[in-house]
């Protein structure tokens, strides 16, 4: 045996033995301590072959499960790729729920990923590319009253402020389902919707090219909001069902009585097939113009600005939505057929968005000094039969009756500034109408021959003292009169005017 390479151990038992190694003697502590490093290394060796393999094969799990999963997702896109080339009709995406701001993609909601072809539904184009996430929709055994609806484009400071409003008076999440309609990809309005996801439910309408105006001078944010419109409109009567839907816009605050008045007006909207829409909202409405917070009108004047519509309405307008300037197409004699609006004399909402698609173009002069309500009004105890059709007209006789004939010289000649009682007083034309409301503020424009607020052509407002002012058109009280007859089956009312 070579004594370079090979080791002897002399002696027996106790710790005094020795090795001979390499012909130098070495205590047999040294040698264990080798040894144990030895032993230790192979050990070693063999652990890390041990955890290696155990990784290779969590490895090739996990890649498994992502093959697995990317192979699920690709053929979802092969379906959805296939449907539209062979439909030529655009789809509603109903998305996986975002999370914060963290977007989840598990296999398993991908089975919660629906397709729904909105273009049997809405009769629309392909531009609008997706719809949406975050839809929770209602959990109740009965239907809610109302989906209420936030319609929003890039002005994330005014939506948050809007959503604060409603929380602050929002009890009800099952009679009252809240959602965020966001128009176009603005990340600052697509996340401050989705912070607010555990209140609100979220959709977004994306168009993939630019709708097609008339005329190269309009302004294509018109076009764009008629087509969001629809989008909202469609989501919440034709997918998710609602009966009824409010329309708010991104720059409102809304009343403490909001909710209450909505749910106390909506039987009048089912019940009276003459009634178009339920509004929040009054033309008129400035601080010094209005008095008494529980007083309700029919318009024959569509006012917007919040307001209620319920599943009838939609289906018969849904098939021939305008392209554009939706609000001033409802006004129209073909779409309104003698329908009118509830309105209250105090506004249940507040427009607070001097920057708009408008540009400000009534703010200073006529918004920004609108009152909103400030009362708890609890709806429920009123009794608002007064307001249905048959009923209405004479409702409204009884009120220009106890009004004061006067003239438009003894208005303007400064009798109006401390009224001791109601009074009414005719014009006789839109420039004449004009000229009377001018000095105290209230809108002079009209709509299709209509001025803003009016029924059967007269307008009503308050004046010094809190008394009511009643401008009336030559025809207003025939018209009144019709209406009453027709209400007591052919029965005359002349003799109501004195």
């Amino acid at each position: 045996m070579s004594g370079s390479s090979d080791a002897l151990f002399l002696g027996g038992g106790g710790g005094g033995g020795s090795v001979l190694r390499g012909g130098r003697k070495v205590g047999r502590s040294s040698v264990c301590s080798r040894f144990i490093l030895i032993t230790g290394a192979v050990f070693f060796f063999f652990l890390l072959i041990w955890m290696s393999d155990k990784q290779l094969r969590q490895i090739k799990r996990l890649s498994g499960e992502i093959g697995s999963e990317n192979h699920v997702v690709k053929q979802l896109q092969e379906v959805a790729e296939n449907y539209e080339s062979e439909q030529h009709k655009k789809t509603l995406v109903l998305k996986p729920r975002v999370d914060g701001n963290r977007k989840e993609n598990r296999p398993a909601q991908q089975a919660n990923t629906r397709r729904i072809d909105a273009g049997k539904l809405w009769g629309r184009d392909d531009r609008v590319r997706e719809v949406a996430v975050q839809d929770r929709g209602h959990s109740s055994a009965s239907l809610p009253i109302a989906a209420v609806v936030i319609m929003a484009c890039n002005r994330p400071d005014y939506l948050e402020r809007t959503v604060k409003s409603l929380l602050m008076h929002h009890t009800s999440p099952e009679k009252f389902p809240l959602y965020i309609s966001q128009d176009g990809l603005h990340e600052g309005v697509h996340n401050m919707a989705i912070r607010y996801g555990p209140r609100f439910s979220y959709i977004q309408h994306i168009e993939e090219r630019p709708p097609a105006m008339k005329s190269p001078t309009e302004m294509i944010a018109y076009y764009r909001i008629a087509e969001h419109y629809k989008f909202a409109l469609g989501h919440l009567f034709d997918v998710k069902g609602y009966p009824r839907v409010i329309m708010l816009e991104d720059d409102m605050d809304i009343s403490p009585d909001f909710f209450s008045y909505f749910e106390a007006t909506a039987p009048l909207l089912d019940q009276d097939s003459s009634i178009l829409a339920i509004s929040s909202w009054n033309d008129n409405g400035q601080s010094h113009l209005v008095g008494d917070a529980e007083a309700l009108y029919r318009s024959d004047f569509f006012p917007g600005l919040g307001w209620m519509m319920n599943r009838q309405l939609w289906e018969e307008l849904r098939p021939k939505w305008p392209a554009a300037y939706w609000d001033d197409w409802l006004r129209s004699p073909q779409n309104r057929k003698g329908r009118q609006s509830i309105r209250p004399e105090v506004c249940r909402t507040y427009n607070f968005g001097e920057q708009g698609s408008s540009h400000g173009q009534y703010f200073a002069k006529y918004l920004q000094s609108i009152k909103m309500n400030d009362k708890d009004i609890d709806w429920s105890t009123k009794d608002l039969s007064y307001l249905l059709k048959d009923q209405y007209p004479e409702h409204f006789m009884n009120l220009l009756n106890s009004a004061k004939p006067i003239s438009a010289a003894q208005l303007l000649e400064g009798h109006g500034d401390n009224l001791e009682t109601d009074v009414r007083l005719v014009y006789d034309d839109q420039a004449s109408y004009a000229a009377i409301v001018r000095p105290y503020g209230v809108f002079e424009d009209w709509k299709d021959g209509i001025p803003r607020v009016s029924y059967e052509g007269v307008v009503v407002f308050r004046l010094g003292g809190g008394k009511n002012v009643f401008l009336l058109s030559a025809s207003s009280v025939s018209n009144i009169q019709a209406r009453i007859a027709a209400a007591r089956g052919g029965v005359q009312a002349q003799q109501m005017m004195k």
